[in-house]
């Protein structure tokens, strides 16, 4: 027998086709060949070799996971054009668009129902200069993606009572997104950090650090050793560079 819709699934139901009618829109801008210099930037670390890629990016200001991406998706079609290329690494900037509308459709109403998840995918798509960020050829819709997963794993593991297969889905979950996040961008980083301090404190508040270290230490410390070798070149090499010579001028 088929259930009847209450307002709030057709309500959700209808945010949800709109956020996905915004992502369609910005499939359509990717068929574009218009360029800023810092997207000029990253197709010319794109054509690189990965150590190559890797060896530039240190000397950069952003971490290299997002050209990396990039380069990977364009191995894929080796024979095109460049405008051909340009046009698939915009696509490759909605991708991660997508993948939160999924995490909606699947976590976010799972726990708040269609609702919230409608009212999630749209505010995600409308907010302002989004139409700009979903088809720009830079790292930041990776790194929202990224902090957004990990941050809806980490909420999994807050509301769970039992030590199970799931929880350790959602443990290896927040490790893979808070060192993908780490390697993204730095204030992906700080965000990353922020979502493990919500977890440790979230236990401590509950009483349930003393059944969770050893699982929250473990995430912690893979998350840490997987970022320690680029943290070094950071400091080494980045630090210095933004301190000394940046676009960003000083505060009067």
């Amino acid at each position: 027998m088929n259930r009847k819709l209450g307002w709030e699934e057709i309500t959700g139901i209808l945010f949800f086709m709109a956020g996905a009618g915004m992502l369609g829109v910005s499939v359509f801008l990717s068929f574009s060949s218009d360029l800023w210099y810092d997207e000029v930037f990253t197709m010319g670390l794109a054509g690189q070799s990965l150590k190559g890629l890797v060896s530039t990016t240190a000397r950069d200001v952003h971490p290299p996971l997002y050209y990396i991406i990039v380069k990977l998706f364009l191995l894929l079609f080796p024979s095109v054009a460049v405008e051909g290329q340009v046009i698939i690494t915009k696509l490759v900037s909605v991708f991660p668009f997508f993948l939160c509308l999924i995490y909606s459709a699947v976590k976010v109403r799972k726990h708040f129902g269609m609702l919230s998840a409608g009212i999630f995918a749209f505010l995600l798509l409308a907010m302002p200069q989004m139409a700009d960020y979903t088809v720009e050829m830079r790292m930041y819709g990776y790194a929202m993606f990224f902090l957004t997963a990990g941050m809806l794993h980490a909420y999994e593991l807050t509301i769970s009572r039992d030590k199970g297969r799931k929880d350790y889905i959602n443990w290896i979950a927040l490790t893979f997104y808070g060192l993908a996040a780490c390697y993204t961008h730095y204030f992906a980083c700080v965000g990353a950090c922020m979502i493990y301090l919500y977890v440790l404190l979230f236990f401590c508040k509950e009483g349930r650090i003393k059944r969770k270290w050893k699982e929250f230490l473990v995430s912690g410390f893979l998350c840490v050793a997987g970022y320690l070798p680029w943290l070094v070149s950071a400091v080494t090499f980045q630090v210095g560079q933004v301190k000394e010579n940046y676009w960003i001028q000083p505060l009067t």
